[in-house]
Formats: structure tokens, sequence, C-alpha cells
């Protein structure tokens, strides 16, 4: 699929427009998807954030996940060695007592074309995903940040594959399909 061939379609552009902008440039944390509403995380009175794990595990239906794959999810990482050992992790996790690492989770949401996302202030931002939705989160990042100062970008594929792009041009570079 040709990017600028899309964006200058008039049905396109009018849906890629009218698509509230993700905040790029500001401090955030959460999951980007090029074509579903992203999902911000929530803050605390203590400015904690939610993580992605316990944010994907509430919105499993968000991600197009349900409760079940992600306890085949928490066994598969390790971290419970049974269906009802997998219901307690959920429970913590999903209660937000707990920080909680499953890759096998957020593998299952970048699968579906999510991309988690964190970053600070217009000077740094993490994203991980698959290569086709981290080129489509990078056009969206070239729409919104300051081309004269761009942020550090680092960019975490999938495949484990990854690289940090402190220029203009080279951003552009990547965001071509």
């Amino acid at each position: 699929m040709n990017w600028y061939r899309i964006a200058q379609s008039r049905d396109s552009a009018r849906f890629l427009f009218s698509r509230p902008r993700y905040p790029w440039y500001m401090e955030h944390a959460g999951w980007w998807h090029p074509t579903l509403p992203p999902l911000e995380f929530e803050r605390h009175e203590d400015g904690a954030v939610n993580f992605h794990v316990a944010q994907l595990m509430k919105s499993a239906p968000h991600f197009g996940l349900s409760k079940d794959d992600i306890l085949k999810g928490i066994v598969d990482s390790g971290r419970a060695s049974n269906l009802e050992d997998a219901e307690y992790v959920y429970f913590r996790a999903t209660a937000g007592n707990d920080y909680i690492n499953l890759p096998a989770v957020e593998r299952m949401a970048i699968d579906k074309g999510w991309v988690k996302t964190s970053g600070g202030w217009g000077t740094f931002i993490k994203i991980e995903g698959n290569m086709s939705s981290l080129r489509a989160a990078m056009r969206s990042i070239l729409e919104s940040i300051n081309h004269d100062n761009p942020p550090k970008i680092e960019i975490v594929a999938h495949d484990g594959r990854s690289q940090v792009l402190r220029r203009t041009e080279d951003m552009e570079t990547f965001a071509r399909p």
C-alpha cells in the first residue's frame, strides 16, 4: 500500500485529519494503532502511570484480545504454571497492585498492529512494534514534532532490531513504506 497515494485520496485524507492526534510531543505513555483509537495511560495522584501490560489487560477488547488469550499469554510467559495461577497474576495486574512484565502478552497486541509508546516532553520518544506499524507511527510522529529540533526516537522492532534516530531526514526515510 502506498502511503502517499492513500493520503492524496479525498476519503483517506478526511480520515487522516479527522482522527485526534496522539500526544507524541508531550510526556506520554500508551498504545498507538494505525487505524484504531489510541489508548493513553491514566495518571494517579502520585504522578505514576499504569504500566503497559496492566493497561492492556484492563482494556483487552480494545486490543482485540480476550481474557482467555491473556491468560494463555501469562502461562506462555512462564509467570504462571497453569490457568488458575494465571488468574491470580491477571487479578494482581488489573487491580493495579503489581508491575508486571509479560512480553508474551505485549507480543499479542503487537501482532495485532499495536505500537507500545513512551516519551517525555519532546526530547525522546520510544516506540515498539512490528515494522509496518512502526513506519505508520513514524509518519504520525513526523506530523506533530518540531522539525528544527526533533526528539531522539528509539525504535524497537518486534523482530529484535532496534535503532535510534536523531535527524528528521532519517525519520522520513524510516517512515517510507
